[in-house]
């Protein structure tokens, strides 16, 4: 009985780690490319200088993670 139960939570588990990587992998390039160019347009618009860049950046990376941990 416990085999049983065992092998359904890995099957719960491997379905849901299948649908992180597959999530990863579509939407993961495409968001950092995009707070990519976004930090390289509000650099050229001097909105933040390049002190702030590598927070920035961080900043706008993890809540594109936290978005796709909830999504």
């Amino acid at each position: 009985m416990w085999l049983l139960r065992i092998t359904e939570h890995g099957e719960r588990f491997a379905w849901l780690f299948n649908s992180v990587i597959v999530l990863g992998i579509l939407v993961a390039p495409w968001a950092n490319m995009l707070s990519s160019v976004l930090a390289i347009v509000l650099l050229l618009l001097r909105k933040i200088s390049w002190g702030e860049l590598p927070g920035y950046l961080l900043i706008l990376n993890l809540s594109i993670l936290l978005v796709q941990i909830l999504v």
